[in-house]
């Protein structure tokens, strides 16, 4: 069967550079990446976290940049995205989720202390001094399956086709619906909607 790297072949064929590392556990890895920064000749740098079995917009990378600002731990998080639930066929989308693994974190390259996007769970209170929490299309897809289902609130609106998409175009042609499951999950998340709206009159 291929090696991973082998498997990996394609990403050399972004539009950027890519350097492939490996690392003996997370400490190591996080260690490694602040020696890198530390060596960088630029005032800022910025790190993006990026799960393996999750997906980022073909213009993530260049969102992120015309976000940039000289600012010291700026957080950038963008709230729109997808859920694709791989083996139920349900596809949802997020128009606020707050706190989701997305994040890119602004830092100047000298500071004292070093966090980076990895340095901290993004599901708890995150570092940043100032959060741009920016709400342009739908920037990223977090896969659902069965090594993270995690107990969530059913927010996330149902999809009934993969035309929206269109930006995650490998995902777009291979992600085939249940349109069963969909509607079982729609019945359940239709009155929580409901119920959400009243409260929050």
């Amino acid at each position: 069967s291929p090696s991973l790297l082998d498997q990996l072949e394609f990403l050399k064929q972004a539009k950027f550079p890519i350097e492939f590392l490996f690392a003996e556990n997370f400490e190591t890895m996080l260690e490694d990446i602040r020696m890198r920064i530390r060596s960088l000749s630029t005032a800022y740098v910025i790190t993006s976290r990026l799960d393996n079995d999750d997906i980022i917009s073909s213009d993530y990378i260049d969102m992120v940049q015309k976000l940039y600002k000289p600012v010291p731990r700026m957080i950038i998080n963008f709230h729109r995205g997808f859920e694709a639930d791989v083996e139920r066929r349900i596809l949802k989308k997020w128009n606020r989720r707050f706190r989701n693994q997305f994040l890119s974190m602004l830092e100047e390259t000298k500071a004292v202390e070093l966090i980076t996007v990895y340095g901290f769970a993004h599901w708890k209170e995150v570092p940043g001094e100032t959060i741009l929490n920016d709400e342009t299309h739908p920037m990223w897809v977090y896969t659902r399956h069965g090594l993270n289902y995690s107990v969530q609130a059913i927010n996330a609106i149902p999809m009934v086709t993969t035309s929206v998409l269109k930006d995650f175009p490998a995902l777009q042609a291979s992600f085939k619906i249940s349109k069963f499951n969909t509607l079982l999950y729609a019945v359940r998340w239709f009155p929580k909607t409901i119920l959400r709206k009243i409260k929050n009159k």
